[in-house]
């Protein structure tokens, strides 16, 4: 469906009263769990081609930019495809970055392009989340056919779980609560007493840095909510997906289908960021690369911090 969306500009009040009522809640005074400063952007990159379908991890919006884990999904060729990877995550205010690939949880430092793929921890492991101090990943694991949310340490020890059955696409708070999917909807977790609750329905949640605001996607529009009364949420916008706040509050990032990008049934999602005002700017184009004979389209993304 690579079809044309654009930003209706009769809703832009919507986006500017929206983003307005989450940067009061997220940058609180002494709330400082995450970082204040925006470092880099983080992307899985998808490349179609006449010889298959390609991927790779960027990083972008930092100094310096860089391509990690070249992969390759299919080929025409018959070469052995090999895994990509698949929903990054960055440590709270360093370069720390989490991602999975091939059903398991890898563990790498930007600075340094070191990485580290963890021991298989359940049949298959993704949707990696770090918690506020650092030292430890939140992640959906499958056992027995069935999704959950677990924890373990950072080198793969002290697995813990499933703290959560079903579930999957957590993401941790800076207070320590996790939110998460199951049945179609926004559910929260607290580590501490393991009780869980619903907010309402949707997918894809993110946390604002204060951990009071949720964004998340419920079809293609993207909405927001106080995590303290579920069911009281507000559309943010009708075309943004997979949306992340920056770390300092001010923005978020999101994926939308650039202008004039309508080839075939596949949508070619940019990435684009917002202000408190509602004006939106892009940061990486998808589409068609150079001959037309390829075309690359961005898909989960994550914003990362730098400490004060």
């Amino acid at each position: 469906m690579r079809g044309y969306v654009s930003l209706v500009k009769s809703r832009t009040w919507v986006v500017a009263a929206a983003l307005t009522m989450l940067a009061v809640s997220s940058v609180a005074p002494g709330e400082a769990a995450l970082p204040g400063r925006n470092g880099p952007l983080a992307a899985f990159v998808e490349l179609e081609s006449r010889d298959g379908t390609h991927g790779t991890l960027e990083f972008f919006g930092g100094a310096p930019s860089a391509k990690w884990v070249e992969c390759l999904e299919s080929d025409d060729t018959g070469d052995e495809a090999t895994p990509c990877p698949r929903n990054p995550a960055f440590a709270p205010g360093s370069a720390r970055v989490a991602y999975e690939q091939g059903g398991r949880l890898v563990v790498g430092t930007l600075t340094q392009k070191k990485r580290r793929m963890l021991a298989k921890l359940t049949e298959r492991d993704g949707d990696p989340t770090w918690t506020p101090d650092g030292e430890r990943l939140v992640f959906a694991g499958r056992r027995s056919g069935k999704t959950g949310i677990y924890s373990v340490r950072t080198d793969g020890s002290d697995l813990r779980g499933p703290l959560a059955t079903p579930g999957r696409a957590p993401t941790v708070s800076s207070r320590g609560q996790v939110a998460y999917v199951a049945g179609g909807s926004i559910h929260f977790l607290n580590l501490l007493s393991g009780a869980t609750r619903k907010l309402a329905r949707g997918e894809f949640p993110d946390w604002s840095p204060s951990g009071r605001t949720l964004i998340f996607q419920r079809r293609s529009a993207t909405y927001l909510g106080p995590a303290s009364k579920p069911g009281q949420v507000r559309l943010l916008s009708r075309r943004a997906r997979r949306a992340v706040f920056s770390p300092d509050g001010k923005r978020i990032a999101f994926l939308r289908v650039a202008r004039g990008h309508q080839t075939g049934r596949y949508a070619d999602y940019s990435v684009f960021s917002a202000d408190l005002n509602g004006r939106t700017r892009l940061l990486r184009r998808g589409g068609e690369v150079d001959t037309g004979s390829e075309f690359n389209s961005y898909q989960e993304i994550a914003w990362g911090g730098r400490r004060r």
